[in-house]
């Protein structure tokens, strides 16, 4: 399952936790910032410069930043279906999940998909709770971050996502599983957070 993931203005993110996502999700990454009234964008397919390129960007520039590692459930590994994307000049997005009812191809993710065919279509305006209310009952229990050139986010179904630290993920399945103990007690990731197996 891919990572999106909201690091907000003032929040710092790991080296270590970029590693993580991009080992669990090795089909390409990308991120998204906002910087004097446009939005910048960075994708790549090769990890070292992928994650030099990610963490000296957000050193030198406190912003807010969208960050997504892709894993291929549907599509083409490429850099065309790498996040974000851009629904327009002033608006981008990440997503994590599966959206029903897109049309199934070898080459283009229903991510794509979805932005042609319904995001760019519509007029959405962030944080408008009708719009919100359409994009969550189309995509189900998938996730989607936007980010605006004003440096604005909102997180479509944020509820099943986890925030940590001050930044959101979509999910945590890069994170290691607690280290067993002494009386080797089992931990399995439900998709929001650990409980004990046995």
């Amino acid at each position: 399952m891919c990572v999106a993931i909201v690091k907000p203005k003032g929040k710092t993110i790991t080296k270590k936790e970029l590693k993580q996502a991009w080992n669990t999700n090795p089909d390409g990454a990308g991120f998204a910032f906002s910087k004097a009234g446009k939005l910048h964008c960075f994708k790549s397919m090769d990890k070292d410069k992928f994650i030099k390129t990610a963490f000296d960007t957000m050193k030198k520039i406190d912003e807010t930043f969208l960050i997504h590692f892709r894993i291929a459930t549907q599509g083409a590994v490429n850099i065309q279906n790498a996040h974000p994307f851009f629904v327009n000049k002033n608006l981008a997005f990440i997503h994590n999940g599966h959206i029903p009812g897109m049309k199934d191809s070898e080459k283009i993710s229903d991510t794509r998909y979805f932005n042609i065919d319904i995001l760019q279509q519509l007029p959405y305006k962030m944080n408008n709770k009708t719009h919100d209310k359409l994009i969550s009952s189309a995509i189900g229990y998938s996730k989607l971050a936007f980010l605006n050139n004003a440096g604005e986010y909102n997180i479509i179904n944020e509820d099943l996502g986890s925030w940590k630290k001050g930044i959101w993920f979509s999910n945590l399945n890069h994170c290691r599983a607690p280290k067993l103990s002494t009386n080797q007690t089992i931990w399995r990731y439900n998709g929001m957070h650990w409980d004990k197996e046995f």
